[in-house]
């Protein structure tokens, strides 16, 4: 019997060394599986940001340049009436597509502004369509709602100043 101690205590050590070799193993794989998923999550989460600042940004630009187009409509259309009162001989209708580089503005809003956004942007686009077509005069209320309404969702503080 004395001869296969020294087999049994080899083969004791040899199966003791291994599960240690596989339990640390085992330990790493976790811990690694662990950080994987904390990596992951951290990329989810800073694509969801970024996702967020290129919206943000589209939004911003689409206000804007909806808001400087309306302006800019605004002025050519007063300037229009102004010379037709003075020469009535000057034309004084716009062609059926005069609006379509506002109507264009005013789809970047239907696609990246908020919904009460969209709602106030075809109220102020009603409202130029209406003085180039129709002869009415400026309601500026709509622009400002709308103003008021992207200030809103931009995040834009107001201070009242006096």
């Amino acid at each position: 019997m004395d001869s296969w101690l020294p087999l049994v205590i080899a083969l004791l050590g040899l199966t003791s060394t291994l599960l240690g070799v596989w339990m640390t193993q085992r330990v790493a794989d976790c811990r690694d599986e662990k950080r994987q998923q904390h990596e992951r999550q951290a990329e989810q989460e800073r694509r969801l940001r970024e996702d967020a600042t290129r919206t943000f940004d589209h939004r911003r630009d689409a206000y804007l340049a909806f808001v400087e187009e309306w302006w800019r409509f605004s002025d050519a259309i007063f300037q229009a009436k102004m010379f037709h009162d003075l020469d009535p001989s000057t034309p004084h209708e716009p062609d059926h597509d005069y609006l379509d580089p506002l109507r264009n503005r005013l789809l970047a809003i239907r696609i990246y502004g908020t919904g009460q956004a969209k709602s106030k942007a075809d109220a102020a686009f009603e409202d130029m369509r209406d003085r180039a077509f129709e002869d009415a005069g400026l309601r500026v209320g709509a622009i400002d709602d709308l103003i008021e309404q992207i200030r809103a969702d931009l995040g834009v503080l107001t201070r009242d100043v006096g």
